[in-house]
């Protein structure tokens, strides 16, 4: 494959609703800008495989598009303090960028004590990944996704009971506006 540079103000790295949101925002402030995500589709975990999957709808190659936003898919690996190498794409090999914002997103996160092999332990893409919904679910962190699994699976019928170490749900967030919620959970 021959070295195909592309050049942009403004290289996004990752898809999901943080890159693509960064991304759309600069794109509204008339900035040139490319987005590299490895996956076909733009969202990341949360918005394809979990939490509301129903946000999928929104058609976020369409916005790209409507934007002026240069999709392009593939990996991209820094080479340089403003040039990234592009995998996994067969027009683009570089990518010569002003700025740049990294958003590839995270990956489930457990305390050591968890790590047990069983099928009966999953982490929240386990979560999503159940043939059956149980009877019962013990989850452990009020976080958001925590609270947002619990909350599924309270309403497809499992009986959820939710432990959080801190104080209270959603630790970090306003306990102000915690407290209607923890009061209708």
């Amino acid at each position: 494959m021959p070295e195909v540079t592309h050049k942009t103000d403004l290289l996004v790295i990752g898809g999901g609703p943080g890159g693509y949101a960064a991304a759309f925002r600069a794109a509204d402030l008339s900035v040139p800008v490319t987005l590299v995500e490895a996956d076909d589709r733009l969202g990341g975990t949360c918005l394809l495989r979990g939490c509301i999957p129903s946000k999928a709808l929104r058609g976020l190659d369409a916005l790209c598009k409507r934007r002026r936003v240069t999709r392009i898919r593939g990996r991209a690996a820094f080479e340089a303090s403003s040039r990234v190498r592009v995998s996994g794409n067969d027009d683009v090999s570089h990518i010569d960028f002003v700025h740049a914002v990294v958003a590839t997103g995270s990956r489930p996160a457990a305390p050591p004590v968890f790590a047990i092999d069983s099928p009966k332990i999953l982490d929240s893409n386990g979560a999503l990944e159940l043939e059956n919904v149980p009877d019962r679910l013990l989850a452990v962190g009020g976080g958001i996704i925590g609270l947002e699994l619990s909350t599924v699976y309270a309403q497809l019928g499992s009986r959820v009971t939710l432990v959080e170490i801190t104080g209270g749900l959603l630790p970090g967030v306003d306990r102000d506006l915690v407290k209607p919620l923890q009061k209708r959970l």
